[in-house]
């Protein structure tokens, strides 16, 4: 299997209902951590990442809610009944990513207010919606 990445912007709040309904795709355990945030942002943030660890999941014939998550030593996760799937979450800012590569991989998003050579290159063309 090839290396997929996933990317969601989640800076337009879906609302109330939409989460709420997109979060039924999620584990208790992911739920209950994003109920325990205090920011509504950090529970949108929370919630999103799971359904990008779901939408990639789902090419190995898994969902989030069905798999159990483990963490090693150094606190990333891997999941209990499957380690030879590899994933990474990141998100910075409003950008939340889901990484599966076909072996170990650390992959991490960071926002850039100000494009360090003075220019900047988009290289994300299509957006993903999963609320």
């Amino acid at each position: 299997m090839k290396t997929s990445v996933y990317f969601l912007d989640a800076s337009l709040d879906p609302g109330e209902e939409k989460l709420l309904q997109a979060a039924e795709r999620l584990s208790d355990r992911r739920r209950e951590k994003a109920a325990r945030l205090r920011f509504r942002k950090d529970r949108i943030l929370s919630l999103s990442a799971g359904l990008l660890l779901d939408q990639g999941l789902r090419n190995y014939g898994l969902t989030e809610k069905n798999e159990e998550i483990e963490y090693r030593y150094n606190g990333k996760p891997y999941l209990k009944n499957h380690p030879d799937i590899y994933f990474n979450l990141s998100h910075s800012g409003t950008m939340i990513m889901a990484a599966f590569p076909t072996g170990k991989l650390a992959v991490t998003l960071k926002e850039s207010r100000k494009p360090e050579w003075g220019w900047s290159v988009g290289i994300l063309q299509k957006k993903s919606s999963f609320l």
